[in-house]
């Protein structure tokens, strides 16, 4: 979807633009505008990793789409027991 978004703000579509600066604008400079689809992605996601300490390749995984998307990304052990 961010890539849909990403082209019709290069196309101009003024609708488009107002809605993205309404919802992603805010979190930035007046007169943002997105340099890639992953800039608007990082905008408006943030995820989350919810794994076992011992899920290495998991955790791996996640972070890789992190860094793809340039989200901001949270992670929490599921294994982790309170006392």
């Amino acid at each position: 979807m961010c890539i849909l978004v990403f082209r019709a703000v290069e196309a101009g579509h003024s609708e488009t633009i107002s809605h993205l600066e309404r919802i992603a604008g805010v979190y930035g400079p007046e007169g943002w505008k997105p340099e890639s689809p992953q800039d608007i992605c990082g905008r408006i996601l943030h995820t989350c990793y919810l794994g076992m300490a011992v899920s290495f390749y998991c955790r791996e995984k996640s972070h890789m789409l992190t860094l793809y998307l340039t989200v901001v990304d949270t992670k929490l052990e599921g294994d982790t027991q309170s006392r």
